[in-house]
């Protein structure tokens, strides 16, 4: 079985750091990931800061993930320091992307307020990236992303807004990233609602289950989802993970099933 692809994901905003929002950025970016035989090995939560934003891109580099994708940071206002912060830390200059910068101006030219156009200078900060750089255009927004290398780790920078966010991954960096997965394992996930006395009930389960299919790449969790007036779970959500070609899974969740739902029926005897 080929490696699985190691992504490191840097999600870049105050308001994520003081609580104001939640970061589902990182939350939808790790499940489609996983879509394509990808592991996100950690994700990084950061402020609106250029040495915080230098510093992490410094220390992800150095662990060597295959990709590093960034979240937020890429707007016109002062607080947006991605593009900055990456360019410190691969020791590049900024410059003006022209075609970026025609696009800007052709865009809020069109809109004929005066007002608009005084402000082009400062939407033009967005057309300011690091050298070198490969330039994803925003379909739906205006900040583009940019595409990055320093030695064997690519360097992806997508914008906070979800809405361009998703569309940027899905039509143009998944072009790039699936080819890379091309014969390589599938991800299969199977959700189970067991009535159990707890999810410390359920580890003799687990123990077996690892020990029988320890060759699959397999990942077992359980997520207790009601307590009772006695302070005991009512019932635990049973996630199973499996990693593996189509035809293997298959078999495999077969045999788990079947397990799995003979331990359902003995707990519910007991």
């Amino acid at each position: 079985m080929k490696r699985k692809k190691q992504f490191e994901l840097i999600t870049i905003g105050t308001e994520l750091t003081n609580g104001s929002t939640i970061n589902t950025n990182g939350y939808w970016l790790a499940k489609e990931i996983r879509k394509h035989g990808g592991t996100v090995n950690r994700i990084t939560m950061i402020s609106d800061d250029l040495k915080e934003i230098k510093s992490v891109i410094d220390e992800t580099i150095k662990r060597n993930p295959d990709f590093i994708i960034t979240t937020g940071g890429l707007g016109p206002t002062p607080d947006d320091k991605t593009f900055e912060g990456v360019a410190k830390a691969l020791e590049l200059k900024i410059r003006i992307d022209k075609r970026i910068a025609d696009l800007i101006k052709q865009k809020y030219n069109n809109f004929k307020i005066p007002e608009q156009n005084r402000l082009i200078k400062f939407r033009l900060k967005m057309a300011r990236i690091p050298e070198n750089s490969e330039i994803i255009v925003n379909k739906l927004g205006t900040a583009p992303g940019i595409i990055i290398k320093k030695d064997s780790v690519a360097i992806i920078c997508l914008p906070g807004v979800p809405n361009e966010l998703k569309k940027m991954f899905r039509s143009i960096i998944n072009n790039l990233i699936k080819p890379k997965y091309k014969n390589q394992s599938i991800h299969k996930e199977i959700n189970y609602k067991i009535e159990c006395d707890g999810e410390v009930s359920l580890i003799p389960l687990i123990k077996r289950l690892k020990k029988k299919y320890g060759s699959i790449d397999m990942y077992i969790k359980t997520h207790p989802q009601k307590m009772n007036r006695h302070g005991h779970n009512n019932y635990v959500r049973f996630q199973i993970i499996i990693c593996s070609d189509e035809e293997k899974i298959k078999n495999v969740m077969f045999s788990i099933d079947k397990e799995i739902k003979n331990e359902i029926n003995n707990l519910c005897r007991n």
